[in-house]
């Protein structure tokens, strides 16, 4: 990773920046947005985040009503990701072998294991627990990461930070790289909710520039 070459504080910095777009991603993608997370989303901090983004998610967004706007979205996400005839599969072995099996993400659960990572047991859609290689899973494997390398840094565990951003490497490379930038690019052409629009569209963006950091070249 080039950042590896960097000082010790523009690591943690780099770090930093990227445990908190993974967490964001993580919660955009794994269930719909409830009252809690609208208002963290609504918060000047996260504002001037998305400011610097350049991120425009609208009046209606920042000043609609709560409960319209809470409706809006699940409508929008049940569309997306849930319904019987959704029109994007958030998993990667629906993106990879174009079905959703236990076969294709047993790599991913695997690769989970050796890491002492397991698909929190509240985490369900549809009253059905998610599989390991759903997209919002995945970036909360790499925020825990990501988390483990700023907290080995802070503690000047540079040994400790070499190790965890090697998982992060193979784990972009084997996964998250090799899939996600395609789901975003269906799903951007599959909708017109600002937020998810958006999100999609930062997850391809941060993905590409994340397997760019790290000289990753994904084949096909």
């Amino acid at each position: 990773m080039k950042t590896e070459t960097g000082n010790i504080d523009e690591m943690k910095e780099t770090a930093y920046s990227r445990k908190t777009l993974y967490y964001l991603l993580h919660r955009a993608f794994i269930q719909e947005i409830d009252e809690d997370f609208l208002k963290e989303l609504r918060s000047p901090e996260m504002k001037t985040i998305f400011d610097e983004m350049e991120i425009d998610l609208g009046k209606d967004f920042y000043e609609g009503d709560t409960e319209k706007v809470l409706e809006d979205f699940a409508v929008e996400y049940a569309s997306l990701f849930l319904s019987f005839r959704r029109l994007l599969s958030p998993y990667e072995s629906a993106i990879k072998e174009g079905k959703i099996d236990c076969t294709p993400a047993a790599p991913v659960e695997d690769f989970y294991a050796k890491c002492g990572f397991a698909v929190p047991d509240e985490v369900s859609q549809d009253k059905f627990k998610v599989l390991p290689d759903h997209i919002g899973v995945e970036f909360e494997f790499m925020h825990k990461l990501v988390s483990r390398e700023y907290n080995a840094l802070t503690q000047g565990n540079e040994s400790d930070a070499e190790e965890v951003i090697k998982l992060q490497s193979e784990f972009l490379k084997k996964h998250i790289g090799s899939w996600v930038p395609k789901f975003c690019t269906l799903g951007i052409a599959k909708t017109n909710n600002p937020f998810y629009k958006n999100m999609l569209e930062l997850a391809q963006e941060f993905v590409k520039s994340e397997l760019d950091e790290f000289d990753i070249i994904i084949d096909g």
